[in-house]
């Protein structure tokens, strides 16, 4: 799982990196940021299968993620193009994450299968995925709406998600923390 992690947070750092290159070179960062997505949507998944042992689950991760794969061939590629803006992507991997995270949520309040939770790396893991993408995903959903708005509202908003992105590291960390310590 340390290694999926590893990977995980590798391809973030190269994102954020390449972005900020494109930004200072005023250069549009849509086709980064969708690549992004993808290979996001496919480490997270994989960290979830891993996880969860029930064929049903397994199952259901297969299917959500090959019906993303294709809304990512039809959107990006039929659509609209990798140079726009795209939430309908970023709103569904959320949707998928959020029904994740609450299930393992759900399981582990009804089967109490870990005595000490909050020593269990993948209750942070889970933790933060749905803090990132349960906010995320108001966020994805209402982003057209804030970036018509008020340079105010618009700058709140901007705040909130990057302090959602600090809660979402600092609970990645403990996550990574709590693996090596086991």
């Amino acid at each position: 799982m340390l290694r999926v992690l590893f990977l995980y947070l590798l391809i973030c750092a190269v994102t954020e990196a390449t972005c900020y290159y494109l930004a200072i070179n005023k250069m549009h960062n849509y086709f980064v940021r969708h690549i992004f997505t993808v290979l996001e949507c496919s480490v997270i998944s994989i960290i979830y299968f891993l996880h969860f042992r029930a064929k049903e689950v397994r199952n259901f991760i297969k299917g959500f993620y090959l019906t993303f794969f294709a809304l990512c061939l039809i959107i990006l590629l039929f659509n609209k193009g990798y140079n726009e803006p795209d939430n309908i992507l970023s709103s569904y991997e959320a949707c998928l994450f959020i029904i994740l995270s609450l299930y393992f949520l759900y399981k582990e309040i009804k089967e109490r299968s870990v005595p000490r939770l909050n020593e269990y790396y993948f209750f942070w893991l889970n933790s933060a995925i749905l803090v990132y993408f349960g906010i995320s995903f108001f966020v994805f959903l209402f982003s057209v709406l804030l970036e018509k708005s008020d340079l105010k509202i618009y700058n709140f908003f901007k705040a909130f998600s990057l302090m959602v992105n600090i809660t979402y590291n600092i609970l990645l960390t403990v996550s990574i923390w709590k693996i090596r310590k086991n």
